[in-house]
């Protein structure tokens, strides 16, 4: 009560009105999910995009003399490491291709975390606003 003696009190929201605020705040966590999900997808574009390149230098770097086909190992992991450079034949590289070849390596091993940690986070979150 106030001085006077009057009961002020604020109105209450009916339950549609309370179910209407309810999805708005869930909209806008919505944005935050998806700001994550840009920011994850971005991040492993730039490792994808960095380990081609890497890939495309170290197979520019290789010892004079030596066949192009014979800088990669035989194994059943050819395809997208063979391209990246990962594969490839030390002994077959020069020096400076041996150490983008270690570059290329981790940021090989870089990009598969930042796979696994953020597509379990995306999981996640399909988990929690479904």
């Amino acid at each position: 009560m106030n001085y006077i003696g009057i009961q002020i009190t604020r109105p209450r929201l009916n339950v549609s009105a309370r179910r209407v605020h309810r999805y708005e705040t869930k909209a806008a966590m919505m944005y935050v999910a998806c700001g994550i999900v840009t920011i994850w997808i971005a991040g492993y574009l730039y490792l994808l995009f960095r380990g081609i390149n890497l890939g495309r230098v170290i197979l520019n770097n290789g010892v004079p003399g030596k066949p192009y086909r014979e800088l990669f190992y035989l194994s059943h992991l050819v395809g997208l490491r063979m391209y990246l450079g990962t594969n490839s034949d030390p002994d077959c590289l020069n020096e400076l291709g041996q150490e983008l070849q270690k570059k290329a390596i981790w940021n090989e091993r870089i990009a598969a975390l930042w796979l696994a940690g953020g597509g379990s986070l995306l999981l996640y979150l399909a988990y929690l606003y479904a």
